[in-house]
């Protein structure tokens, strides 16, 4: 394509197999503690095997295409299979595309070189699939146990119920879109990266809807569930050498991502469990108000401290018969006005006094690397803060 036109292509293929296998036998009741050998043990015999196996295999081609080096095209394509899926579920397509423009090639923008030295705007799409999700999750499995019914010396073998099975089970598809530039500045001396990204992990394998007990077992594996991450990430570097030999490279970045879940089938609405709208990592709990004094107690006949007239009791929790709440503990907020402290139902729609109080997931992560050279020696100070809301 002579100067304007830059194409590349690239095709191939992975092969993949693991199997593993073993056994393990135990005697319990050794005769010498520092010889660990079956043969030197009294008692019954132990004895267990394994035999696991797993095949993947996958095709996949790329194509970039550069126009005037300032348009940026790629297109990739993969074609995966695993063992882990029904027969007739074990195949799936991902594709995935980016464009890119750099807008410094442009010749509008030349005059604001070398102080804007390139500002690049790009964006991308993408799928790709999660097979990690077991080798028997299709499979309908009766699990063998030992029963206590005695037939000569040893219990009977026994089978249980197979496990239920819903047709149409396979690969969990994670979408990622993602929006972004790039500017550099003062002859590339410093750069700003900013990313946007939502990626929704769709198809994920999640319990099925509730079934009446006269089904005989539990509701089987479904592709349903949906979680949505959404996020953002900004990334300054600073680049130097001085006159004198000091090298100086600085690098910081700060990012944030919130993930919900978007869809979920059964949709519990337990504050324990998973239901849409939940996000991820949420944690529940009591609002501190502050501690008991002492003048929120009085004495009954009896001598024991009780709370006064209109101040919300915390009795719910006062079950041991021994602990009872006094002063110097904490008192909490009643959210719902009731003049008592409980958990509610634990739903979302009755929580009680309960609210979501925290994350255990990090929010605003942000770090910062110095790397300083010179005359052939190198000093490199990382660091990094994950908060937690």
């Amino acid at each position: 394509f002579k100067e304007d036109h830059s194409l590349g292509i690239i095709a191939g293929t992975n092969i993949e197999y693991y199997t593993a296998y073993g056994n393990t036998s135990e005697r319990r009741d050794l005769l010498l503690i520092d010889r660990p050998e079956i043969s030197l043990a009294n008692g019954d015999q132990y004895a267990t095997s394994y035999h696991t196996h797993e095949a993947r295999a996958g095709y996949f081609a790329r194509v970039n295409y550069m126009f005037k080096n300032r348009y940026l095209l790629e297109v990739n394509g993969r074609f995966d299979g695993s063992s882990n899926f029904p027969s007739d579920k074990q195949w799936g397509f991902f594709p995935s595309a980016s464009l890119g423009w750099i807008v410094t090639e442009e010749n509008f923008m030349q005059d604001l070189k070398p102080h804007l030295s390139q500002l690049k705007l790009r964006g991308s799409w993408g799928q790709i699939g999660n097979q990690d999700v077991g080798s028997n999750m299709f499979r309908s499995i009766l699990s063998p146990t030992t029963t206590t019914w005695i037939v000569g010396t040893t219990g009977e073998r026994s089978f249980g119920l197979p496990t239920a099975v819903r047709d149409g089970f396979t690969w969990e598809t994670i979408t990622t879109t993602d929006l972004g530039f790039d500017m550099r500045f003062f002859n590339n001396r410093f750069g700003v990266t900013f990313d946007w990204f939502q990626r929704v992990n769709s198809d994920m394998i999640t319990s099925g809807d509730a079934l009446p007990s006269t089904f005989g077992q539990t509701a089987p594996k479904q592709n349903y569930g949906e979680l949505t991450t959404r996020g953002w990430e900004l990334a300054l570097d600073f680049q130097h050498r001085f006159a004198f030999g000091l090298g100086v490279n600085i690098n910081a970045y700060i990012s944030d991502a919130k993930a919900k879940y978007t869809k979920i089938s059964g949709n519990s609405r337990l504050i324990s469990g998973t239901y849409e709208g939940k996000e991820y990592g949420e944690i529940w709990g009591f609002e501190t108000d502050r501690l008991f004094q002492e003048d929120d107690f009085e004495k009954d006949p009896s001598g024991n401290l009780v709370l006064k007239e209109g101040i919300p009791t915390q009795e719910y929790y006062e079950t041991n018969g021994w602990f009872f709440y006094g002063p110097g503990d904490v008192k909490y907020k009643d959210l719902d006005g009731d003049g008592k402290i409980t958990p509610g139902d634990a739903t979302i729609d009755n929580p009680g006094d309960k609210k979501r109080i925290g994350n255990s997931t990090p929010r605003y992560e942000y770090g910062a690397r110095v790397d300083l050279s010179y005359k052939g020696f190198d000093l490199g100070v990382f660091v990094r803060i994950t908060p937690f809301l």
